[in-house]
């Protein structure tokens, strides 16, 4: 029934809210929600009278069987009274009963069992005595007829409750038919709602009387003594004496005066009463008052005086269980006092029967003194001002008095609260953090109000904390207000007046700092005031000062993005030493309305002190105007972070340091180019200067020649023919360097050996191996000897040069093999300064190849021979050694050309030449191979004087001892030494005259 009646309902609901459009839906919302508790209400009572109904009726079909079971039992030992019958089938039907009793669902026929039990245990001992001769058949017949009479007025009890059960299932048929329809209409629902629940209580009263006919009648009251009053029992009731308080719009709170309320209060009690015979009915239909004595006439020796004038208590039906009456008690004004004691009694009265009285007793007042509002919990390690020793968790009372407005205390000092009364008890005129606070909390926490306050009651010289129970009794309830006062600054003294209040919310019971107010709501101390009331009536007030503090580990880290300011770059200048960005005084603005601050300024008041906090160099300060912060860092550090967002942490300090708000400035720094690659299709290459690989291609930008110096007309000197060659000349330049990035602030550029493709590696030039070492990016070195060397000292034209180690005999070897490269690579620097390098590549390498050029070449074919069996001294006997090598310089100018021989033999020397004459060969009479030169003829190399012969470098004399030869060739190794080393020749073809 419960769903199919919701369901309907909430049917209704929803059609009555479509069909008044023209009409607010809140009219019809509270009252559809009203009607739906109330069903759900009706119902719950509606299944409990059916399971009522349910259990009486098994119960009486129970008692109904039972007792026809035990009658005819009866009947049976009448009728065999005189032949002493076995007692078996009494003991059977005792059994049934004794397990009907154990099964029965409702008090009125258990305690019918038990009476059908009595009687039947009755009649059993009965039995036993007749059996033993000791009652005669007269006084047995008697007694069994008596004991048929009681069966047959149970029987008759058990026939009416079975007559008064037919009218109630017909009425609880009705109710569930009325309650099922009229779901269509609310007012008729309201009605029959209200209709019901006459009904419902019309119906309990029904079956209540109908099982209290299975029952028995009242015939005795006993009080259940909770106390004793020099011996007289006494209903114990707690009670207290308060002072009522009124707190008005400037939450000043003044004391009601005696004559509006101030008195005594009584919590709820019940009072109990033992039943005669216990399974007597009683139930809420009975009249129950009390009868008050007031000592009458009746002397009571003690040292009470008259009983009170204004006690009136008041009873009302609670419920019969187990044979015992309970009554809930309104109990008023002083039930007695001194020398006589208010004596009572319990009527009760069923209609117009006879009333019952209970036995005389008395109210016993539990009384304590005035309660305070205290701390439940142990907070003294949050008040440094509290001395642990001399207060225990009990004593510690919340502050009775509140100074919001310099008012005169409501109460006198009391030495247990935290902060004992002085002239700012709670309200701080100046900034105190941490003093006379209560308890300390984090923005964003949570405050159950309820888990720190305690009701605290004297009663007499002693303090106790009032327990939850005892606390209902009193019917004492807790409400928690926000109290205002303003707070003039969390620290300095200046900041703009704030309302306390504003920076928690108070939900009911539950206190929550405000996190929207970010750093505003540290160092508030917001005043909760704690109302105990009693029922409406405010009779204790206590004041919590809540403090609130920074959370250690806050992951909130308020952020200033300086990116987003009209300067959001830190730029890199050569000609500055530092770069700096601003936040303005709007962005500022926005931070402080940010963390709770309607400006910049009131930010500042409260936090005032700028400190920074960043350990690279550089520094943040806040302008003289206070408008705007500037952070600066130096050149070095834009350099180190170029091109990325940094960031850098500073704090706002209140006066004293306490209260800190960490900041984090972030801001971009410039991109600076720090890798840049020449490339030869950019035309950053000059193009003569390149060769391939083959060293003709000019095209393919591959390697680099490295020279001897040019010499001068008629320079013949040695030591000036060097390779010291201007690394920045391949490339195009200006003013001499090399251009990078056409950036005229990238003016210098270093060049160095590439140690990646050098260091350690073996590589072969002609018919040698080495393993170069770098040392210190400019030493090229093989073992101990320094092959080449880069210096990048030049103040002007050219500013980095490569030289190769004319005193090396490694190098000058390597030189003459015709196959020395080298690998290099370049840095440039920003401003000239080499801690702001840029890496340099060569269209897209790390490196170029430069190769160095051997300064002097031989030519193998000169255009002088000899003639066979001439004179020896002639001419065609000798050739001059100049004529037989016939030299010639890397620019393919020959040493023996007039406009050069005067100086280039000794530019480019010393030379010296030396033939190896064993070596020759021959290809005399047409011989390949090539063959040795015959023992009849004669070469032999001469000094620069012979035969009346001068030459510079001697001569190669032929001379033909034996046989006729026909014309041939001679094939003779030359070494020449000079001033870059040593050229072996290939043999140098020299052609013979046949004799003549």
């Amino acid at each position: 029934m419960n769903k199919k009646i919701k369901n309907l309902f909430l049917a209704g609901a929803v059609i009555f809210s479509l069909a008044g459009v023209a009409v607010s839906c809140t009219d019809y919302d509270d009252d559809i929600d009203k009607l739906e508790d109330k069903t759900t209400t009706l119902e719950t009572k509606v299944n409990d009278l059916t399971t009522k109904l349910t259990q009486a009726q098994t119960d009486i079909a129970s008692l109904n069987t039972s007792l026809s079971t035990l009658q005819a039992t009866v009947t049976k030992l009448q009728a065999e009274a005189a032949t002493h019958a076995t007692k078996t089938e009494l003991e059977n039907a005792v059994k049934d009963l004794e397990g009907k009793i154990a099964t029965a669902k409702t008090e009125a026929i258990a305690e019918a069992l038990k009476q059908a039990k009595a009687y039947a245990d009755s009649l059993k001992a009965l039995v036993d005595q007749a059996l033993e001769g000791k009652v005669d058949k007269t006084t047995y017949d008697a007694q069994v007829a008596a004991f048929t009479k009681d069966i047959n007025d149970l029987k008759d009890k058990a026939a009416e409750v079975e007559e008064d059960l037919k009218g109630v299932h017909a009425t609880l048929d009705s109710l569930k038919k009325v309650t099922a329809t009229n779901e269509g209409n609310i007012a008729a629902n309201k009605e029959n709602i209200e209709k019901n629940k006459a009904e419902i209580e019309a119906l309990s009263a029904k079956l209540d009387a109908a099982i209290a006919k299975l029952g028995g009648k009242l015939k005795g009251l006993v009080f259940d003594a909770q106390a004793y009053v020099d011996g007289v029992p006494a209903i114990d009731v707690l009670s207290m004496d308060v002072d009522k308080i009124k707190i008005n719009d400037q939450d000043i709170e003044t004391e009601v005066a005696a004559g509006d309320g101030n008195a005594s209060i009584n919590g709820d009690v019940q009072a109990l009463y033992y039943l005669n015979p216990s399974n007597a009915t009683v139930t809420d239909a009975f009249k129950f008052e009390y009868l008050l004595n007031n000592g009458g006439n009746t002397p009571f020796h003690s040292t009470r005086s008259t009983a009170s004038s204004d006690f009136k208590i008041t009873p009302k039906f609670n419920v019969v269980k187990d044979g015992v009456l309970t009554l809930d008690l309104d109990v008023e004004g002083t039930p007695a006092s001194a020398e006589y004691i208010t004596i009572i009694k319990l009527q009760a009265t069923e209609g117009s029967d006879t009333s019952i009285v209970s036995n005389e007793h008395t109210v016993y007042r539990n009384i304590f003194d005035q309660v305070l509002v205290a701390n439940k919990n142990d907070n003294i390690s949050e008040n440094p001002a509290m001395n642990k020793d001399t207060y225990t968790t009990l004593d510690q009372h919340y502050r009775n008095n509140f100074y919001g407005d310099d008012t005169k205390a409501l109460n006198a000092p009391d030495p247990k609260a935290y902060a004992p009364v002085n002239d700012n008890a709670i309200y701080n005129k100046s900034y105190e953090w941490l003093n006379n606070i209560d308890t300390t909390l984090t923005k964003g926490d949570s405050l159950n109000l309820k888990s720190i306050v305690a009701a605290h009651a004297f009663k007499g010289q002693e303090e106790t904390e009032l327990t939850d129970e005892q606390m209902k009794k009193l019917h004492l309830s807790w409400t928690f207000s926000l109290v205002g006062y303003k707070f003039a600054d969390a620290g300095t003294n200046g900041s703009v007046e704030q309302e306390q209040k504003d920076y928690v919310v108070l939900n009911d019971t539950l206190l929550t700092v405000n996190a929207d107010k970010g750093y505003s709501v540290n160092g508030r101390t917001p005043i909760i005031r704690a109302a105990l009331k009693h029922d409406d009536d405010l009779i204790a007030v206590g004041y919590i000062k809540i403090g609130i503090k920074v959370a250690d580990g806050d992951e909130f880290n308020p952020l200033i993005d300086m990116d987003e300011a009209k300067t959001n770059t830190f730029l890199f200048d050569c000609d500055k030493d530092s770069s700096f960005v601003i936040a303005g005084e709007d962005q500022l603005n926005s931070f402080a309305s940010e963390n709770g601050y309607s400006d910049l300024a009131a930010l500042l008041k409260d936090y005032p002190n700028l400190v920074d906090k960043g350990a690279d160099a550089g520094k943040v300060y806040m302008s003289a105007t206070s408008d705007s912060i500037k952070w600066i860092i130096p050149m070095d550090s834009v350099w180190a972070h170029a091109g990325e967002v940094i960031a850098r942490d500073i704090e706002l300090q209140n006066g004293d340091g306490n209260l800190v708000i960490p900041v984090t400035l972030k801001a971009k720094v410039a991109e600076i180019v720090k890798t840049y690659d020449l490339s030869s299709a950019k035309g950053e290459y000059l193009d003569e200067y390149w060769w391939a690989e083959d060293r003709q291609d000019s095209t393919k930008f591959e390697i680099t020649k490295f020279n001897v110096r040019v010499p001068k007309v008629n320079e013949n000197t040695p030591d000036s023919c060097l390779f010291v060659n201007d690394l920045n000349a391949a490339f195009v330049t200006k003013e001499g360097r090399t251009v990078i990035n056409n950036d005229p602030t990238i003016n210098k550029v270093d060049f160095f050996f590439c140690k990646k493709d050098l260091d350690g590696n073996q590589l072969t030039f002609g018919d040698t191996t080495v393993t170069f070492t770098v040392n210190a990016d400019t030493l090229l070195m093989v073992g101990n000897d320094t092959i080449a060397v880069i210096d990048n000292s030049g103040s002007k034209v050219p500013y980095s040069v490569l030289k190769l180690n004319k005193k090396s005999n490694v190098a000058k070897r390597l030189l003459n093999t015709d196959a020395l490269y080298t690998f290099i690579g370049a840095k440039a620097y920003y401003c000239g300064k080499t801690n702001y390098p840029v890496t340099v590549t060569f269209d897209g390498k790390d490196h170029f190849r430069g190769d160095f050029i051997r300064p002097v070449y031989l030519r193998t074919n000169p255009e002088k021979g000899f003639v066979d069996a001439v004179d020896y001294g002639e001419e065609g006997s000798y050739i001059d050694l100049t004529d037989l090598v016939n030299p010639y310089d890397w620019r393919n100018r020959n040493f023996n050309d007039p406009a050069y021989s005067s100086y280039y033999w000794d530019y480019y020397g010393s030379f010296n030449f030396t033939v190896d004459i064993d070596k020759v060969t021959c290809d005399l009479n047409g011989a390949d191979p090539h063959v040795a030169v015959p023992a009849t003829i004669v070469l032999e190399q001469t000094p620069a004087s012979w035969n009346g012969l001068t030459s510079k470098f001697g001569f190669l004399t032929y001379k033909n001892n034996g046989n006729n030869v026909s014309s041939f060739n001679l094939y003779v190794p030359v070494t020449v030494e000079y001033g870059w080393g040593q050229i072996k020749t290939a043999e140098i073809k020299v052609s013979v005259k046949g004799t003549n």
